[in-house]
């Protein structure tokens, strides 16, 4: 039963506010919609996040995939994701960070690629 749910685990989107059925069951217009939702609500508190509406939260952005991309595109990447996250992690407590956060872990993939 345990090697079941390990392998269930490891299929399961990452997620920090769904279970692991319901994000399974979401599509990426769905969860880019709630993080860009999140996203605005915080732009209305900081405006230094306006800059990663037209970027990293744009919807030409669900067209990107880091898997499609050369090294330097997603050192680029990283390093937006990095200026992102540091202006972020003033807001990390709050539902709207918590949701811009959401769409970040599933379509960017951030709790692999940016742990450093």
């Amino acid at each position: 039963d345990s090697l079941v749910v390990d392998r269930l685990s490891a299929m399961a989107p990452p997620t920090i506010l769904f279970t692991a059925e319901a994000a399974a069951e979401q599509d990426e217009a769905f969860v880019h919609s709630i993080g860009l939702n999140g996203l605005l609500e915080l732009i209305a508190i900081d405006p230094s996040l306006a800059s990663y509406e037209r970027s990293l939260f744009a919807e030409s952005s669900l067209r990107y995939s880091r898997r499609m991309q050369t090294a330097e595109a997603n050192q680029k990447l990283d390093r937006t994701m990095e200026g992102l996250l540091g202006v972020l992690s003033r807001h990390f407590l709050s539902h709207a960070a918590q949701k811009a956060l959401e769409f970040l872990l599933r379509h960017y993939r951030i709790h692999r690629h940016n742990i450093a």
